[in-house]
């Protein structure tokens, strides 16, 4: 709120100065500095008395937001949050009304300083009203339109219809305005709309108007073409990537959606105010651009859906937004809103969320209400369990600092250059190159799988991978490869790495019967001296498994004889385990035999239906 009145109450004067008013454009910022102290007294009567003096000087109730813990002391403390915001939109209406009155005296006297100062002193009518337009203005609480206007009223219908709306739309007339300016910012940003608007005011005789709608053109065309150079070289972003698993391989680098990038931190620019608008079209404009690079895809309908899901994350439209996402099918969504409905009753609640995330900056999991609201809670929510990340690591929406977190009025996130495998793997991502990571999924093997199990399986396969792109990337090789090449090898890595995690979870996750038959033939010993846990055959199985099939790659590659030859040369340990003498046969297939009956015939089934087995390999034949 704050940011966006400040932003807005510089654009006023910066416009005079562009049209060619330098001097109205001086009074007007001394006129902003004098009216502090009035600001000032602003601010406390209005904290004070929970109304602005305008609402006291109307006593007009139907205006004066009603306390729902009432006047005591505990009241006013629990809503001392909303008494703050409208005391701070008072402080500056008053420093506004106060700049533009200024602005408005030199030039009614036309520059004459005399006379400027006596209209300051009797404050005739017209004057008044153009420095509380003014004011309005500034501070987003104008005449908003009809529809804002009718959604106010619907706010106040009685009973759960009013409450309703006034839960998805907590604030219309402040997000009404800034869309509506941020709207007409980028329109003017294209030049002809600024133009055209221009020729009218000229064709009406308004030389002035004419003026400061071409200054207003000129600073939102030059405004929106830095945000374009930022949009282009990666330092602006938008909604993001709709890729889960390349949304994700961002965030593990810092990353974070609708922000830019000052030095090595994401700042998030949702509640810039109208200039968050204008960034929000171009930056997800040029991502809808790149990604309808692709066959058959919708760039229209994309670019709106990405406008629509970032306007959604605004702070004063959470609830609508949260209400959206959850009609768009956005993974969390439906829980994030159903919590919403429930965190207002928490004293404080918006105060308390800040100080958690302060506290305590890893994502924790939320797969219930009570769970979502506890997450919101100091030192209540560390009694939760770590979401991990793409790399098995706790996710960690801001690396910032403590105190960053907790007192800069926006969320940021600070840039992690300290992680090479998380570094290469975004970097290919934005080099639109698949590099197949996996995203946690509540289904697996064909079973449902709890929250916890999908925590077990995203941890461990994510750990696996970070290992297995680790020691690819520290190849001497790897760095001569073209980005194409480097996905390809990232994704063999995968695909070994995934194999190992499935071989690890094994029966701590859920499976459907054929992927049971499946782990259990793949924990039964196939070669001699193969022993240990179930966890650790399969794993000794998988393994030499798979210095077979790489003797198998060399023997195609070079011959039977000397294909052996070049693996002992290339891969001692490789070739060592390929010397491990497989099972008696007959054995093996009595073996198989008992699992396929104690799962009711699923492994065969499974067979039939080319399912892989335990770590996505083709289910080996006892032979």
């Amino acid at each position: 709120n704050i940011t966006s009145n400040a932003a807005e109450s510089l654009s006023r004067p910066l416009e005079l100065a562009v049209a060619g008013y330098g001097r109205e454009a001086t009074r007007d910022v001394r006129g902003m500095i004098r009216g502090i102290p009035d600001g000032i007294a602003a601010f406390a009567d209005t904290l004070a008395a929970g109304a602005s003096r305008e609402q006291m000087a109307k006593a007009d109730v139907n205006t004066i937001r009603p306390r729902a813990f009432g006047d005591s002391l505990a009241g006013r403390a629990i809503t001392l949050p909303t008494d703050l915001l409208a005391a701070a939109d008072e402080f500056f209406k008053a420093v506004n009304f106060s700049g533009a009155a200024h602005a408005e005296a030199w030039r009614l006297a036309r520059g004459n300083a005399v006379e400027a100062e006596r209209l300051l002193r009797e404050m005739p009518a017209n004057l008044v009203e153009r420095a509380s337009q003014a004011a309005k203005v500034a501070t987003f609480t104008n005449d908003p339109g009809a529809i804002a206007n009718w959604l106010v009223q619907g706010r106040r219908l009685p009973g759960w219809r009013g409450a309703a709306i006034s839960f998805v739309l907590p604030f219309v007339r402040t997000p009404a305005n800034i869309f509506q300016r941020g709207a007409a910012m980028t329109g003017r940003g294209l030049v002809v709309p600024g133009l055209v608007e221009a020729g009218v005011k000229v064709a009406k005789g308004d030389a002035r108007g004419a003026r400061i709608a071409l200054a207003k053109t000129a600073l939102a065309s030059t405004i929106g073409a830095g945000l374009a150079s930022l949009a282009v070289s990666g330092q602006l972003t938008g909604d993001g990537p709709s890729d889960k698993a390349k949304r994700q391989a961002l965030e593990a680098t810092g990353w974070q959606p609708h922000s830019v990038r000052v030095g090595d931190r994401w700042i998030d620019y949702t509640n810039f105010g109208p200039i968050a608008i204008q960034a929000n079209i171009v930056s997800n404009a040029w991502e809808g651009y790149r990604e309808g690079q692709k066959p058959l895809h919708d760039l229209q309908g994309d670019v709106v859906g990405r406008i629509v899901r970032t306007l959604a994350d605004t702070s004063y439209i959470k609830g609508a937004g949260d209400f959206f996402k959850m009609t768009q099918n956005v993974e969390g969504a439906g829980q994030s809103f159903l919590t919403g409905l429930v965190s207002p009753a928490l004293p404080y609640g918006s105060a308390l969320a800040a100080a958690e995330r302060s506290i305590d900056p890893e994502q924790r999991a939320k797969d219930s209400i009570v769970q979502g609201v506890a997450g919101r809670v100091p030192f209540l929510s560390e009694t939760l369990a770590t979401e991990p990340n793409i790399y098995g690591q706790p996710r960690r929406p801001s690396d910032d600092t403590l105190l960053a977190q907790f007192a800069l009025p926006w969320k940021s996130s600070r840039v992690k250059a300290d992680d090479p495998v998380a570094v290469e793997v975004a970097r290919l991502v934005q080099a639109n190159q698949r590099v197949s990571v996996r995203t946690g999924t509540d289904t697996y093997a064909e079973a449902k799988q709890t929250p916890d199990q999908r925590r077990l399986l995203q941890e461990t396969a994510g750990q696996a991978a970070h290992a297995y792109i680790a020691q690819a990337i520290s190849q001497p090789g790897y760095e001569n490869l073209s980005d194409t090449q480097k996905a390809d090898t990232l994704n063999r890595m995968l695909r070994t790495a995934y194999d190992i995690a499935d071989l690890k979870v094994g029966e701590s996750v859920a499976r459907s019967p054929h992927y049971q038959a499946v782990l259990a033939w793949a924990s039964t010993p196939q070669y001699e001296t193969v022993r240990g846990s179930a966890e650790q055959i399969r794993l000794r199985n998988y393994e030499i498994g798979q210095a077979h099939n790489k003797l198998s790659d060399y023997r195609k590659k070079y011959g039977r004889e000397l294909g052996e030859y070049q693996l002992l040369r290339e891969d001692r340990e490789a070739w060592k385990l390929t010397q491990i003498p497989k099972l008696n046969s007959e054995y093996l297939a009595a073996k198989k035999k008992a699992v396929d009956r104690a799962f009711g015939g699923a492994l065969t089934e499974a067979e039939k239906r080319g399912l892989t087995g335990a770590g996505n390999t083709v289910l080996p034949n006892a032979r």
